[in-house]
């Protein structure tokens, strides 16, 4: 990952052994967080997934 460039990010979270999708649900919001730190540990980015349509609910097993 560089600076100011966009990254895509893709993440499955499965059940131990039986490799089925597990339901996400939302955290103050938001179905994943991200902490970013600069390699100095001097500063630190708290980010979220980008939703593009506010009025429509996430789909708990593909919250994309």
């Amino acid at each position: 990952m560089r600076a100011r460039a966009v990254v895509n990010l893709a993440l499955t979270v499965e059940s131990i052994g039986a490799r089925r999708s597990v339901p996400l649900e939302p955290v103050m919001g938001a179905y994943a967080h991200l902490v970013a730190i600069d390699t100095a540990r001097s500063g630190f980015a708290h980010l979220h997934p980008q939703q593009s349509d506010l009025n429509r609910s996430l789909d708990p097993f593909l919250p994309r």
